[in-house]
């Protein structure tokens, strides 16, 4: 999806870090497959173009009884090329883990 200027939409972002994020806190804090979100920040930094590649770095830095922290980095680079990747969004997510349904 890009917008006007033919650069990934800034919409996008915060979807692909819900997803991302998601999927981190399930792979260190098992049982945490249901979760949502409470707060979310994302901060741009640069604006990636058609033909980029992303990369999506997840952190959670702390998932304890019934909330997880989680930091973000979105990332790019020219598709099948060397250049080094660049920071195009960074931010924050807190989820509320709910029960586990089992």
């Amino acid at each position: 999806m890009l917008n006007g200027l033919d650069a990934v939409h800034g919409g996008v972002h915060p979807f692909l870090a819900d997803v991302c994020t998601s999927i981190a806190l399930s792979a260190v804090h098992p049982g945490s497959s249901i979760s949502v979100s409470v707060a979310m920040t994302v901060e741009y930094a640069d604006a990636a173009k058609l033909g980029d590649t992303l990369y999506i770095v997840s952190k959670v830095n702390k998932a304890g009884g019934r909330l997880a922290y989680i930091t973000y980095e979105i990332l790019c680079s020219k598709t099948g090329s060397d250049e080094e990747r660049r920071i195009v969004a960074t931010g924050s997510h807190t989820k509320y883990v709910l029960k586990n349904k089992m």
